[in-house]
């Protein structure tokens, strides 16, 4: 009886050696294969996303920026042949004949040019201002003070930006504000 115990015991130990022997290195080459195919899988994954996340990105950064000149362009333009106490005064006295770029009839608010199809439009808008009457010019500020303005609104072809230049009538001063980068063309 001993002799048998032996026995199996040796068998034991020996089916238990065997079950434990660990992989071959055809199965761990596989198995490293496979691991790497799924970390391109992976990896190609974040990349696509990274990918539109930028587009997306780039996307509404463009849209706020329309969205932002329409909304200037269109403030720009409602104020145009604004003028206050319209009982007392006219639209000619209060807008005179300019005989000097951008020219202006006598009681004319807008204007504006097109040369061609690649050259990018300009509009330029006149109103008054009592001071304090919170009309904003096309820059997003108010005057405190009585004046005329001169809002030009035109691309800066050089650094593609869409712009005013605002003279106040005043005090004889020309500002140019960068109102929303990224304009290539203005066509009216």
């Amino acid at each position: 009886m001993k002799l048998q115990r032996t026995q199996n015991l040796s068998q034991r130990t020996s089916g238990f050696t065997q079950s434990t022997r660990g992989f071959t290195l055809v199965e761990l080459m596989i198995a490293i294969l496979i691991g790497l195919f799924l970390t391109a899988g992976l990896l190609t994954l974040v990349q696509a996303m990274k990918r539109t996340t930028t587009s997306q990105s780039g996307l509404s950064q463009l849209q706020d920026n329309q969205r932002l000149a329409m909304s200037l362009i269109a403030n720009a333009v409602q104020s145009s042949g604004y003028f206050p106490s319209p009982l007392v005064n006219t639209a000619a006295t209060i807008f005179p004949l300019t005989t000097v770029a951008p020219i202006f009839a006598a009681g004319q608010s807008m204007t504006g040019g097109h040369t061609s199809a690649t050259v990018p439009d300009t509009i330029v808008m006149r109103y008054s201002t009592l001071g304090g009457d919170n009309v904003m010019n096309c820059a997003g500020t108010t005057s405190a003070a009585p004046t005329t303005w001169t809002a030009t609104l035109n691309i800066d072809v050089a650094n593609q930006n869409l712009q005013c230049v605002l003279f106040n009538s005043a005090t004889n001063i020309t500002t140019t504000v960068q109102l929303v980068n990224g304009v290539t063309n203005m066509q009216i």
